[in-house]
């Protein structure tokens, strides 16, 4: 999912389009969104650059010289100038009130482009938070652009697919996948990729990919490391130093998405039509940036791997100490401290360091933790009803639990009970550690690999000027068939059991 800063929660997933703002964070949902949004504002600056990245002026010329998309340039030539527009002044009414007012205009405009084409829509008015396109994934379309991306909509259970101008501005993204909504956000930028490629280029693809790993925590499916998250429980504490680039938030869903994207952007369909459009050179420029922020967050995920083994390795050591064993902590889809088994998406540990690792409960671990927080109870009957009444959830609770600590291990509480809760949670932290742990190898393997494509991407871009087309597909074939094997370690690890 592609975010401007990175918001994710496990009902849904964000993401700025495989430029822009999913390069600046893929999300699920709206996680704590208030505060990193107040780290967002701060930071126009690096918007400004992303938006200048996002819509550069060749991208625009691309457009501009394909006769059937040159209205759909100017429509995202207008969202960049009234994107520029709000991030200069976010928190000004006037500003917003004008954004407003634009988007609506640009909203109505896409819809007339869309039924002059004869593509069946809705356009809903939703008040404060603009106008949206709706396209119905239960009804027929004729036009072949839109006939994969229904069909991939439909087996993932998605209802509807939508392009909000005016929220994508004011929220910070740039598409997403809702499963609580049962809904994919394009948003402008793939929309017209749609309208270029069919299926929606890298872009919307890095969405439904996201869309497929939401629809198996929905099913409670065995887990996959890649449900792990990572979010600096201040934003003082970033996650790593390039700032605006998951920075704050980490999904690891992206290691998959983004190792995906050469595969995806190299896709036989794609590059015809680039071919056939001359449009050659798009295609390197996406190439491009994603396999540099590819390559960023390799290097940062990988940190992060190590720094939740390492977490969970310490916390397995006290476990069996009374006196510094710690409570394992329960979060909701929104990654807000909760003390109900029914309500909880994650499991959670936070690190000295202010760093908070999520973990999906899955149909493997949900019951070990439902029975380990009925052996808290057989411990300390009310437990929830103590710690809600505790201070410290400034600092996820941290300070009840050394209250709690007290109370327990001061009252004489069976010790049998204790032992029992040690021992259970010492099965759950073994089994979070050992999905995690599938990472190792596959790091090693695409750092091998990596080398080796990228000299074969850059070998075929300085050679593209003088291969005729048919020589230009074979190329890009060929590299195709790389790309599928740099991303094959993570499909192996997405496919365990």
């Amino acid at each position: 999912m592609y975010k401007i800063i990175l918001l994710i929660s496990l009902s849904s997933t964000l993401a700025f389009g495989s430029t822009f703002f999913d390069r600046m964070g893929c999300s699920y949902g709206l996680v704590s969104q208030k505060r990193l949004l107040e780290s967002m504002r701060s930071r126009h600056e690096i918007s400004s650059k992303r938006i200048d990245e996002l819509f550069g002026a060749r991208l625009l010329k691309h457009l501009y010289s394909q006769p059937e998309l040159h209205d759909y340039a100017k429509l995202l030539e207008d969202y960049k100038n009234i994107m520029r527009q709000y991030y200069e002044r976010p928190e000004n009414l006037i500003v917003r009130a004008k954004v407003l007012k634009k988007t609506r205009s640009l909203t109505k405009e896409l819809s007339r482009l869309l039924s002059a084409e004869g593509i069946p829509h809705q356009v809903v008015d939703n008040g404060v938070k603009g106008m949206e396109i709706a396209f119905d994934t239960s009804l027929e379309y004729s036009a072949p652009k839109f006939q994969q991306l229904i069909r991939t909509s439909q087996r993932l259970g998605l209802k509807k697919i939508t392009v909000s101008p005016f929220d994508s501005i004011i929220e910070g993204y740039y598409g997403f996948v809702s499963p609580t909504e049962m809904r994919l956000e394009t948003g402008m930028f793939g929309l017209v990729n749609i309208m270029k490629y069919g299926e929606g280029f890298n872009i919307v693809k890095h969405e439904l990919a996201h869309g497929m790993f939401a629809k198996g925590r929905n099913l409670r499916q065995a887990a996959t490391p890649f449900n792990t998250t990572l979010l600096a429980a201040q934003t003082k504490n970033l996650l790593h130093d390039q700032e605006g680039f998951y920075d704050v938030f980490m999904s690891y869903e992206e290691l998959y998405t983004f190792m995906n994207e050469p595969f995806w952007i190299l896709d036989a369909d794609v590059i015809k039509s680039a071919l056939a459009r001359n449009s050659i050179k798009e295609i390197f420029e996406v190439m491009d940036e994603s396999l540099r922020d590819g390559g960023t967050l390799i290097k940062a995920m990988k940190t992060g791997i190590n720094d939740a083994l390492n977490t969970i390795e310490k916390d397995l050591k006290l476990v069996s100490r009374p006196k510094d064993f710690s409570l394992l902590k329960l979060a909701d889809e929104e990654y807000e401290q909760c003390f109900a088994i029914d309500k909880a998406e994650t499991l959670f540990v936070l690190d000295k360091d202010f760093k908070t690792f999520h973990f999906y409960l899955d149909n493997e671990v949900r019951p070990m933790v439902k029975e380990y927080y009925k052996k808290l109870n057989q411990l300390i009957p009310n437990h929830q009803n103590y710690l809600k009444e505790m201070p410290g959830q400034g600092k996820l609770g941290e300070d009840a639990l050394v209250l709690y600590k007290e109370y327990a291990f001061d009252s004489n509480l069976q010790q049998k009970a204790y032992q029992e809760l040690s021992q259970l949670q010492q099965q759950i932290l073994e089994k979070i550690s050992l999905q995690l742990n599938k990472f190792e190898n596959a790091f090693s393997d695409i750092e091998k690999a990596r080398p080796d494509f990228i000299a074969s991407y850059e070998k075929l871009q300085k050679a593209q000027a003088r291969l005729t087309q048919e020589e230009l597909t074979i190329e890009f074939n060929s590299l195709r068939h790389e790309a599928r094997q740099l991303s094959m370690p993570l499909r192996k690890i997405r496919e365990l059991k």
